[in-house]
């Protein structure tokens, strides 16, 4: 097992050798091991202007190296992680396991299936300027129920469930937003938070989904049925 504290979610194992699920941890404070990057990550990390959030980076990329080394059981070294022509990200020693990554705040989420594409992501309830964001992935009617919901409950975690969740199935596709969030069918159940899981359709495809809250983190899953 590896030694971050990577937390289960969804009913997942706890990260060992051979596991599928979802999990999340957060990068605390310290010296990030650049040594545990490779050098197309640590020249990503060098082209971040501010010093913050180059450390930030640093420390998620090596942290979801490490947890991957211990859960396929390979050398940190040998955890080479490549991205197809939509940027998905993928494992070229074992392209049967689907992996999705997000990173948000501090947290950070993995997710591993080898029973259909998988999607994750993740966002800390906070105060923003939402209502543009929610016209860009909702239509109309889909618009008016969220925000009857948020104004019912009085908080925005119905906006990061919604968000989320799309984010979700659009990464499971291999498109990320850009696949047209609009598309995205979603159960209000979910975003109202009286249930966590549930199927969304996108583009006639099915997706089985779920959302949990961890502190004030949001984090969706999404698998291809």
């Amino acid at each position: 097992m590896s030694d971050l504290p990577a937390i289960p979610l969804f009913g997942t194992p706890a990260p060992v050798a051979g596991a599928e699920g979802c999990w999340v941890w957060h990068s605390g404070p310290g010296t990030p091991d650049v040594g545990l990057l490779t050098p197309e990550e640590a020249a990503r990390v060098a082209a971040l202007v501010d010093e913050t959030r180059r450390a930030h980076l640093a420390r998620h990329l090596g942290e979801r190296r490490q947890l991957l080394s211990a859960m396929l059981g390979r050398p940190v070294d040998g955890v080479a992680i490549g991205h197809d022509g939509e940027g998905r990200p993928f494992l070229p020693f074992d392209e049967a396991l689907s992996i999705s990554l997000a990173g948000a705040g501090g947290w950070n989420a993995l997710a591993l299936s080898r029973t259909g594409r998988v999607g994750i992501d993740l966002e800390p309830v906070r105060s923003i300027d939402w209502k543009p964001m929610l016209g860009m992935t909702s239509d109309l009617q889909e618009r008016e129920m969220v925000e009857e919901i948020i104004s019912a409950d009085d908080t925005l975690a119905p906006f990061f469930r919604l968000w989320t969740l799309k984010e979700a199935v659009l990464k499971a596709a291999g498109s990320g937003l850009r696949g047209g969030a609009k598309r995205v069918c979603l159960p209000m159940d979910l975003i109202d938070d009286s249930e966590s899981r549930g199927t969304a359709i996108h583009d006639g495809v099915r997706y089985e989904i779920r959302c949990q809250a961890i502190q004030d983190v949001v984090v969706s899953m999404a698998v291809r049925a």
